[in-house]
């Protein structure tokens, strides 16, 4: 990190440091290098080596830009301008040493790097260069076109929905600018080309020929391909819809495609039992609609048994206070009538009991008369029985007269008993009268 910051500070500086990696990279010259290519290839491992698997590193080394904004010129991010020298190596034909070195510092660069790819895709011409690359005819390099679909693969691996290019248009592009076939044959035979096949056993340094040597690959870099190879080949089978999960600096980015594959699967098995939970809650829909109709036609058939019931206890609530008000006028009629026949009764009665009384009162005097009469009489008898002593002739005619007499005195008794009995009776009778009238009184307090 320190050498990274003295060479980004040496860079910014502007002074004209041949040794500085970034400037080397960054502002290279014009011409072709042909005669110096290792100038470029160093700059770039040495690079290569300060950012692979540093994500502090690649971070601080991305913040590196080309252009001055406030001069009005366009500002370059250091992964652009570094791809952009890329490609007009490619077009310009330099030296494959020079190439790769940029190949081999981007592509280490990128990996797990997801904001470094959205840097990259940044400028979309980038891709259709490097597509252009591994299907250009003549063919290229074999070197160029396997480390193009590595960096390709690499890309892809770690791009995702947001990225500027979406990561399904991505591989769309990939797979109609190169295809799959290519792509794999670009990778294998990168693989198995010697330069990266025997790198280990072959000798990296001059070999005294005065020409070039045959180093071509970093010894990290080239571990690195052989670890990763089968992975970025089966990258571009994956589906965009899966995306990559990586952690740099304890921050979680993209998505586990572990973790999605088992979310996967456990939507599956949701889904499925979401269908079966569907299937019966539209059963049970539809009996509860089949229900809900039964009872609603079961509560239209209540309310209108219902507003039945009522009007018929209307209709009677209004017929009893009609009888009740007509049973109470015929009854206070009736109260009224009868009051007034036991009064008229009453004085009918009363009226009677004077008269009898009268009668009665008579007849007592009467009585009175007559046995005063009899007494007189019987004095008379004894009188004239004392005379009939004397005289038997007068016997026969005073005897008729004495019986006379005494059937006229028991008739006198017999009425006497007739007129007793009749007032006893007439005095029961208005008992019984006033009895009658609290029995009916009785009788209709308890009817009302």
């Amino acid at each position: 990190m320190h050498f990274l910051r003295r060479a980004i500070e040496g860079h910014a500086s502007g002074v004209d440091e041949t040794a500085n990696v970034l400037t080397t990279l960054l502002r290279p010259t014009n011409t072709p290098v042909s005669n110096d290519p290792y100038r470029h290839w160093f700059a770039a491992a040495i690079l290569f080596h300060l950012v692979f698997e540093n994500p502090e590193g690649k971070t601080l080394a991305m913040s590196v830009t080309e252009g001055d904004a406030e001069s009005g010129e366009e500002v370059v991010t250091s992964i652009q301008t570094i791809t952009a020298h890329l490609v007009t190596a490619l077009s310009r034909g330099d030296d494959d040493r020079v190439a790769v070195g940029y190949l081999m510092l981007l592509t280490g660069w990128l990996f797990e790097d997801m904001d470094g790819v959205n840097d990259f895709l940044g400028e979309g011409s980038n891709i259709h260069a490097l597509s252009q690359e591994i299907v250009r005819h003549p063919p290229g390099s074999v070197l160029i076109q396997g480390l193009c679909a590595m960096i390709l693969g690499v890309i892809y691996e770690f791009s995702t929905k947001d990225s500027p290019i979406p990561r399904s248009t991505l591989h769309s592009v990939i797979m109609s600018r190169v295809g799959r076939e290519k792509y794999v044959d670009a990778l294998n035979k990168l693989r198995s080309h010697t330069l990266m096949r025997d790198f280990e056993v072959t000798p990296q340094k001059a070999d005294g020929s005065g020409n070039l040597p045959d180093v071509y690959f970093d010894a990290t870099f080239v571990e690195f391909f052989k670890d990763n190879y089968s992975r970025i080949a089966r990258a571009i089978d994956r589906d965009p819809g899966l995306e990559i999960s990586v952690v740099t600096n304890g921050v979680q980015k993209g998505i586990s495609r572990e973790l999605v594959d088992s979310l996967r699967s456990q939507l599956e098995e949701k889904e499925q039992a979401l269908q079966a939970a569907l299937t019966n809650v539209a059963s049970l829909n539809g009996k509860l609609g089949q229900e809900q109709a039964d009872h609603r036609r079961s509560k239209e058939g209540s309310i209108a048994e219902l507003a039945r019931i009522k009007n018929i206890n209307e209709a009677m609530q209004r017929h009893h206070e009609g009888e009740l008000n007509r049973l109470e006028v015929d009854l206070m009629k009736a109260n009224k009538a009868k009051t007034q026949a036991i009064e008229a009764t009453r004085e009918e009665l009363n009226s009677k009991l004077s008269a009898e009384e009268l009668k009665s009162k008579s007849a007592e005097k009467r009585a009175t008369d007559l046995e005063k009469q009899v007494l007189t009489k019987q004095a008379e008898a004894e009188e004239i029985r004392t005379r009939l002593k004397e005289k038997e002739e007068q016997h026969t005619s005073t005897q008729t007269e004495l019986d006379d007499l005494l059937m006229v005195f028991g008739d006198l008794e017999d009425k006497i008993e007739k007129y007793k009995k009749r007032l006893k009776g007439l005095g029961e009778v208005i008992s019984d009268g006033e009895g009658e009238d609290d029995d009916d009184d009785t009788e209709d307090g308890e009817e009302d």
